[in-house]
């Protein structure tokens, strides 16, 4: 499988922290289902931030090059954390960004 966009893979470590316990949402809007998220939790146990970053690299690397940065950002506003992609950046303009990837 060809390996994830470069662009949305770098926010994996960088906004892991800043989901924080709300991942389980943000792995649901993904679609990976919950026998991976138990998996991520018993694997990760005790630390949220690791559990977050496992889900987002598990996805990442399923989705190969369909994992963008524009993908990333239309989840993280569907699961209600869009500040997360606006504190980091990730739309330069985030209204043009809700523009272009919410229906």
């Amino acid at each position: 499988m060809d390996e994830p966009d470069s662009s949305a893979k770098k926010y994996n470590s960088k906004i892991a922290k800043d989901i924080g316990t709300k991942w389980k949402t943000l792995a649901r809007e993904f679609g990976i289902d919950q026998g991976d998220i138990d998996k991520i939790i018993a694997e990760k146990n005790g630390s949220v931030d690791d559990q977050c970053a496992q889900m987002l690299s598990m996805y990442a690397s399923r989705k190969g090059r369909s994992y963008t940065k524009k993908a990333l950002v239309k989840a993280l506003f569907k699961s209600g954390l869009r500040s997360v992609a606006e504190d980091h950046r990730m739309c330069k303009v985030v209204s043009t960004c809700t523009l272009n990837i919410l229906p």
